[in-house]
């Protein structure tokens, strides 16, 4: 690619800012927007299909993919609830709500399987909770609305919990198995730390992320490589390996750092060869997810852009934006 990209096509329609974005299919794509509203489009088509008004107007913080039929989007009114695509209309109601609590810019978390063994942990969803160092787990197979694991982070000098991600060991590292689940947990004192889910209040290690301390806000995992990609409020997007027999991750060095703003999300491609960053400079970065090295700048939204969304088929990517437009591209296709 020799220059940056223009988007293939923009979908409007939000009357506040698109805070979340999420593919359901290669043609199907979610929205959350600032007033509370989820927006069901046909990207094929460029249309919208239906529209709900899902959480209060504090606002929809994030969406997250279960199945091509299932959905779980999170407010800032408190609640995590969960949907059903082909009943999805304005009339809809979730198929259940839970109560976490938590009226942060903390995202929820849940893990993108890659065959069928693994589908059973995107059923997990992690929350912040009430307690700013709370992290709530619910089983969304279960009957019960209560969470299924409690865990907190502890140290009050490191404040409250700012960013979530489900992780597991890779199928190809010895005595690693499919049972071990991890929560990593990014926070305001700019460390994240591994939690192990089976014991709930133990925590395995932290890392220091933030030589300055400030707030990890967004995080992803690039299995392959066993590393996670972390984007703090200092504007530096930073790489951290994994040593699954500790586990510990090992701080690489600075990926990059904006001229303005901090990161708003990173999103790791389904295939792992590329990751976008959004930030409140109005841009979105791809990255080579092996080399750290980027790639391009996508320049289309006149205002912070909040979240970014890979098609299931690594084909197309989504970006929402406090300009209340999703711009629609394809770039870097995959092999």
């Amino acid at each position: 690619m020799t220059q940056d990209p223009d988007p293939f096509g923009v979908l409007r329609g939000h009357v506040a800012s698109v805070n979340a974005v999420q593919f359901l299919t290669p043609t199907a794509l979610l929205s959350g927007s600032g007033d509370g509203v989820v927006k069901l489009w046909d990207v094929s088509k460029r249309r919208e299909i239906s529209g709900n008004t899902a959480h209060s107007k504090a606002g929809v913080l994030q969406i997250a993919r279960i199945s091509p039929c299932h959905f779980v989007t999170q407010g800032r009114d408190g609640f995590v609830r969960l949907w059903d695509t082909t009943r999805f209309s304005d009339q809809a109601n979730p198929i259940s709500s839970y109560y976490c609590g938590s009226f942060s810019f903390t995202k929820c978390a849940t893990m993108r399987s890659k065959s069928q063994a693994e589908a059973e942990f995107t059923q997990l969803v992690a929350c912040p909770g009430s307690d700013f160092q709370e992290i709530l787990v619910y089983d969304l197979r279960a009957g019960s609305t209560s969470p299924a694991i409690k865990m907190k982070i502890h140290g009050q000098a490191r404040g409250m919990c700012m960013s979530l991600c489900i992780i597991q060991p890779s199928s190809r590292i010895a005595n690693c198995t499919i049972s071990k689940q991890y929560i990593v947990v990014g926070d305001e004192g700019g460390d994240i730390e591994i939690m192990d889910m089976r014991y709930g209040q133990y925590s395995l290690s932290k890392t220091e992320i933030s030589t300055e301390k400030n707030p990890v806000l967004a995080m992803d995992i690039v299995s392959k490589a066993s590393r996670i990609i972390c984007g703090t409020s200092e504007q530096a997007i930073i790489g951290a390996e994994l040593d699954w027999d500790a586990p510990k991750f090992k701080c690489t060095s600075e990926i990059f750092r904006c001229n303005y703003g901090g990161i708003a999300s990173i999103s790791v491609r389904p295939d792992e060869r590329i990751f976008a960053t959004t930030g409140w400079d109005r841009r979105t970065r791809i990255f080579h997810a092996q080399k750290l090295r980027p790639l391009a700048i996508l320049k289309y939204h006149s205002d912070s852009v909040f979240d970014a969304a890979f098609s299931p088929d690594s084909k197309l990517l989504a970006t929402g934006s406090k300009d209340k437009k999703i711009a629609l591209w394809s770039i870097y296709q995959p092999d």
